[in-house]
């Protein structure tokens, strides 16, 4: 399967007008809902629920996040999920517009490095104005937008680039200025993105919310109790490392299940689609996990593979499956009854879904700026094996 494979969001996107690729024998359903959360560092085995039905690293013995598992349970697993880089910022401007972080001449989230043999190529650092960013679409096409927790795009923050609500231009440092019992804003988040659905609810109006989770960054800021009660599973002083990230993920987990529960208490949950995924990988880019080589920083699987599940208007067939492709999933989920490429969860060529994510919010229109969500998109097969579990991988 093509590594570059990427465009989680090209599943919220395909479903944001049904009426593109609707079925003669399907009745018309309200354009859905979107809620991205998106976590900051958290590798694909740093979940309770395991990634890969036939890995049995892709899952935590420690870590617990039921909410994460509730969600996919009520939706699905994509098993051969990548982030678009290895570290945070490309990522997110690759998840903003659609193009690759190369494309953007914006690969990597530290400064230049003066002083090697190899020249490095241009690096940018900020999001240019003249992108079109999903939150701009979406908007064109009559949804109410939100973005909250961390930007690290820079040039003026979500507000400039699509998005009614926003917590501004920020970055890593915002996370540290919150300690129990708001552990790095994610209560605060998810209170925030509960108002805001309730209000585009009672304007009529369909939303797209991004959660840009800042965990698991500062994970000594969890909170106490949580601290102290993987303290007494590792049996250690509360000072191990680990300690401090296994309590800021189940922090994390509690305030997906807070955006969860909202979803419910607001009945919005028939019309609306929620996509949990990661940035990159977790820890350094040396070293093993969840059987994958590398981590974040690191091109091998670890420091790419990101744990990712959605949940929204799925058909009872398919709730608690592992899919390898979103092909197969963006068709199904925008055209039920349509005939879609390949065998449920077995998806053949991300070719079908072109049509329909240039579709969406452009409302019908398969050219201009719509086509850049679907820029990063390559043909790939059915995947009939796990993830290689060799030492080399590309």
């Amino acid at each position: 399967m093509n590594r570059t494979f990427r465009l989680r969001l090209c599943l919220a996107l395909a479903t944001a007008s049904a009426s593109s690729l609707s079925c003669p024998a399907a009745p018309p359903r309200p354009r859905p809902n979107i809620v991205l959360l998106l976590a900051d560092d958290q590798g694909w085995n740093g979940l309770s629920v395991a990634m890969h039905p036939d890995m049995l690293g892709s899952r935590s013995d420690l870590i617990q996040t039921p909410n994460i598992e509730r969600l996919a349970a009520q939706g699905m697993r994509f098993s051969n999920a990548y982030a678009p880089a290895p570290v945070c910022s490309p990522t997110r401007i690759s998840l903003q517009t659609g193009k690759s972080p190369a494309r953007l001449h914006w690969t990597k989230a530290a400064p230049p490095e003066p002083g090697h043999r190899l020249v490095e190529p241009v690096l940018a650092k900020q999001i240019p104005a003249a992108e079109v960013t999903v939150g701009e679409l979406l908007k064109r096409a009559g949804y109410a937008t939100a973005h909250y927790g961390k930007w690290h795009l820079a040039s003026g923050g979500p507000g400039r680039h699509g998005y009614d609500e926003h917590d501004g231009d920020t970055g890593n440092e915002h996370a540290h200025d919150f300690t129990d019992p708001n552990p790095v804003d994610i209560f605060g988040m998810a209170r925030r993105a509960e108002a805001f659905m309730d209000a585009s609810r009672r304007a009529g109006k369909p939303f797209f919310v991004q959660l840009s989770w800042n965990a698991l960054h500062a994970p000594g800021n969890a909170l106490r109790a949580t601290r102290e009660k993987y303290a007494k599973l590792t049996g250690s002083d509360g000072a191990d490392r680990r300690v401090a990230v296994a309590a800021i993920s189940e922090d994390l987990d509690t305030g997906v299940g807070m955006v969860l529960d909202a979803v419910d208490r607001l009945g919005l949950a028939d019309d609306t689609i929620v996509i949990s995924t990661s940035d990159n990988g977790a820890g350094g880019g040396g070293g093993r996990r969840g059987g994958l080589g590398g981590g974040k920083g690191s091109v091998w699987e670890g420091g790419t593979a990101c744990r990712s599940s959605s949940a929204g208007r799925a058909s009872p067939p398919a709730r608690g499956a592992t899919c390898r492709s979103w092909a197969t999933t963006c068709c199904r989920r925008s055209a039920p009854g349509r005939a879609c490429p390949g065998p449920r969860c077995r998806g053949t060529s991300t070719a079908a879904a072109l049509p329909t994510c240039s579709r969406t919010a452009a409302r019908g229109r398969c050219s201009g700026p719509a086509t850049n969500w679907c820029s990063t998109f390559r043909t790939t097969r059915a995947v009939t094996r796990p993830t290689r579990r060799s030492a080399w991988a590309i």
